[in-house]
């Protein structure tokens, strides 16, 4: 990839957890498709990056919130990682995958 990729990762994570927190706080789990799934898993194919790596990837990611939170606040927010797990990997497998 390029001299940006860490940098460009991390912007994103921070992305996804912010829409997130909006879509609790706003008690919409639509509004995490609207404002960022359906758009982001487009970014997300342009890589070419495969549907296991965005399933392992957001996997890890929701672990680690699993870790961070209490369970009370994590419950809240599971099945909107579920749901971003689900929308960002679904799709077709790339011709040449990068990852």
């Amino acid at each position: 990839f390029h001299d940006f990729a860490h940098e460009k990762t991390m912007r994103d994570a921070r992305l996804v957890a912010r829409v997130v927190a909006q879509a609790v706080l706003l008690d919409d789990t639509t509004y995490l498709d609207e404002k960022l799934l359906f758009w982001f898993r487009t970014i997300i194919q342009s890589f070419g990056l495969t549907p296991q790596f965005v399933q392992v990837a957001y996997g890890a990611m929701k672990e680690g919130y699993q870790e961070k939170m209490s369970e009370r606040a994590f419950a809240e927010v599971e099945p909107l990682f579920d749901r971003l797990i689900q929308v960002l990997s679904d799709f077709p497998e790339p011709e040449v995958a990068r990852v």
